[in-house]
């Protein structure tokens, strides 16, 4: 997996409230691509 420019910009800043962010979005997109496909191989 390649490492998004903004997440490694918040490594260098280690601004901890913009990483915590960042992965919680991930997470979203995350379950939110799976969510989408179990529809897709239900139907």
């Amino acid at each position: 997996m390649q490492t998004h420019p903004l997440f490694s910009h918040c490594m260098r800043k280690n601004n901890q409230r913009l990483m915590f962010f960042y992965y919680f979005l991930n997470l979203i997109i995350q379950a939110q691509s799976r969510l989408t496909f179990d529809m897709i191989s239900d139907a």
